[in-house]
């Protein structure tokens, strides 16, 4: 029985060791590829040629990180693996991704919502493209009426974007032509 377990401790212990060492080589491989392709680009002189192109953006940075933070999460999947919590980590992240969208979502539908009922109410009270309106210091034109909002334009040739909810808790004037 005792030889059985200290067989059984000898396994995990060589499996958390092969796990600590993938990740080590990970993080030297990753480190040096990032710094390699950081050194090419200096060499070849992308930013240069990026600013010529008038394209102002660090991609030599950008690029060399991807590299190198994409390694580094291999190395970790793979030590993962190795231990046998690949499933269970991929697991609670997926969850976490799920939650997370959720979240995003329901953020988004709470000012879609109120726009989109609006738009129903203010459609009743026969606000039409070409109608002139006036909300608080703002008066124009309906140029369009949406779902969400409204685009009126002013005498002096601006632009505004009225959400549709906004309209229903302001007062608002209404006149046609």
């Amino acid at each position: 029985m005792v030889d059985i377990l200290s067989l059984e401790e000898a396994r995990i212990t060589i499996k958390i060791v092969a796990a600590i060492i993938i990740l080590l080589i990970g993080i030297i491989i990753g480190r040096f590829l990032g710094k390699l392709l950081t050194r090419v680009f200096k060499e070849l002189e992308v930013n240069k040629l990026l600013r010529k192109s008038k394209i102002n953006l660090p991609l030599t940075k950008w690029i060399s990180d991807l590299v190198q933070y994409g390694i580094y999460i291999i190395a970790f999947f793979t030590a993962l693996n190795q231990i046998g919590l690949f499933n269970t980590v991929l697991n609670i992240i997926v969850v976490n991704l799920i939650v997370f969208a959720i979240v995003i979502g329901l953020l988004f539908i709470k000012d879609i919502i109120p726009n989109l009922m609006a738009s129903f109410y203010l459609g009743k009270a026969k606000l039409k493209v070409g109608d002139i309106i006036k909300v608080e210091n703002m008066k124009g034109k309906v140029m369009e009426f949406g779902f969400v909002d409204l685009k009126i334009k002013t005498r002096a040739g601006d632009i505004i974007f009225i959400p549709n909810s906004y309209l229903l808790r302001k007062k608002f004037v209404k006149s046609s032509f």
